[in-house]
């Protein structure tokens, strides 16, 4: 009787691992694409803040960004 109390157990314990895999690669790739939409945010308003001619309210509005962050990234241009 044991020997069908492990089994058993040995096959919830796969199920259970493969369910908790799957949801780790789906945290991840969910992870992954909202960092890619940030950096390309951010790479949207450095290359607004480049231009010179965009206010960095614009900017902000326009990237996604609050103006707090905009003004990091040009600072970092400018130093």
């Amino acid at each position: 009787m044991s020997g069908k109390f492990d089994e058993i157990m040995q096959k919830k314990i796969k199920i259970a691992s493969e369910e908790s895999l799957k949801k780790g690669e789906a945290n991840g790739l969910q992870k992954g694409r909202s960092e890619g939409r940030l950096e390309g945010r951010q790479e949207v308003a450095r290359s607004m803040v480049r231009d010179g001619s965009i206010p960095l309210s614009k900017i902000a509005e326009f990237s996604g960004l609050t103006i707090g962050e905009v003004e990091s990234i040009r600072s970092s241009i400018n130093a």
